[in-house]
């Protein structure tokens, strides 16, 4: 049976592997932003958009270690 193309799209967008590299693509880019203006923010007082991303690129990394962990448990009861 053929897969279709919205249920290929659906195991991408879900997939743990996926969501981590994502997740470590927007910690590098905002955190590298973040780090450049760190001084001029700072002596503002800004929060800018840089800084949401920040956050959400922890909060979407940290919400795959579950995941990761439990393919890997799941690997090594099947080799056993």
């Amino acid at each position: 049976m053929k897969a279709r193309p919205l249920d290929v799209l659906q195991r991408f967008v879900e997939s743990p592997r996926v969501n981590l590299v994502v997740g470590l693509i927007l910690l590098a880019t905002s955190l590298s932003e973040t780090l450049l203006t760190l001084d001029e923010n700072l002596a503002n007082g800004t929060v800018q958009g840089h800084h949401g991303l920040l956050v959400y690129s922890l909060y979407v990394i940290v919400k795959q270690i579950p995941e990761l962990f439990a393919g890997t448990e799941k690997l090594t009861v099947a080799k056993r």
